[in-house]
């Protein structure tokens, strides 16, 4: 045999044996306990949804599942600690969009989103609402448009912080129908929303379990959601897409990351694991118990999503030049 095609033989044989492991870990994944880091504090929304999935993942991996709590700067140092970590498929994130598609508009971030994440799924969409006290003369958003571009002095509507969620999705509905809109900037979903009930906006943009209660009390009216479908708590809300601005949709979602690097196969298993309990029955109804749009899907599909929301948002800050302190 010649020494070039015992050369070749060789680098084969290599191929193969190298190939062994990277099959290995997704039959046998996981053999030891693993991370899921929720970056916000205990009791909120992306909180819920880990212990949902720890719940019941660690029964059908055999293998326990820890919920982290590593809150603060939006939810930057939970997601920096990921980015961070060994890609062997042992820590993963739960994020809204805020550490994941809006913060590194407004700072330099420890971290690059699109380099230093691995997509795994989607988990939930946070059905968000615009709402009016009943006092403004208004029956539907086209109604609100309109007061807007008629006020010499503009709309002021509510947000849950300066450069939230929120706060983005109303330059956004002002950027695409032309009304005249300023952002009021609280501490917090709750002082967001009494700030509507109160008077003290003409209207808000919350998520709809916080606004709910309030709307029960007659303290303001739900004009429509910003979401792309009509949420299942309250199917009687049209979207802003229905109202007459098809190219309209703000939603919040939570989706899962794992660090970059992290192997294929494992981040496919845990995509279609995490999937089959948002899917089932029981998982379905406990995410919109909690106030949310169960919305599983694929790594890809996260991906594609993700960078969209980057080159979205990005565009709504420069274009209303919105600066955080």
């Amino acid at each position: 045999m010649s020494h070039r095609r015992l050369s070749c033989v060789r680098i084969a044989a290599v191929a193969c044996l190298a190939a062994v492991p990277m099959a290995v870990p997704a039959q046998s994944y996981p053999a030891r306990p693993v991370r899921l880091i929720a970056p916000f504090p205990p009791g909120g929304s992306v909180d819920q949804l880990a212990r949902l999935l720890s719940a019941k993942l660690a029964p059908q991996w055999k293998q326990s599942v820890v919920v982290e709590n590593r809150p603060g700067a939006a939810g930057a140092i939970g997601v920096d600690l990921v980015a961070k970590a060994p890609p062997d498929g042992y820590t993963f994130v739960l994020s809204s969009p805020g550490a994941i598609a809006i913060n590194q508009h407004f700072r330099k971030m420890p971290y690059d989103a699109a380099r230093d994440l691995a997509p795994v799924t989607m988990i939930a969409t946070i059905p968000t609402a615009i709402a009016v006290h009943p006092s403004v003369p208004v029956r539907n958003v086209a109604d609100l448009i309109a007061l807007g571009k008629g006020s010499r002095q503009g709309l002021l509507y509510s947000v849950s912080g300066s450069g939230s969620q929120t706060h983005l999705a109303g330059e956004l509905l002002a950027s695409i129908t032309g009304a005249k809109m300023a952002a009021v900037p609280y501490k917090g979903t709750a002082p967001a929303a009494l700030a509507i009930a109160s008077g003290e906006v003409n209207f808000g943009i919350s998520d709809l379990t916080t606004l709910l209660p309030l709307v029960q009390d007659r303290r303001l009216r739900i004009l429509a959601v910003v979401d792309a479908q009509r949420p299942t708590s309250a199917p009687d809300v049209p979207t802003v897409a229905e109202s007459g601005y098809p190219d309209y949709v703000a939603s919040g979602w939570v989706a899962m990351f794992a660090p970059a690097g992290t192997p294929a196969d494992i981040v496919r298993k845990v995509s279609q694991d995490v999937g089959r309990i948002l899917n089932s029955p029981e998982g379905r109804q406990a995410v919109i118990q909690g106030g949310m749009e169960p919305a599983p899907g694929t790594p890809e599909a996260l991906g594609a999503f993700v960078t969209a929301e980057i080159g979205k948002w990005g565009r709504v800050i420069r274009t209303a030049h919105i600066k955080v302190e």
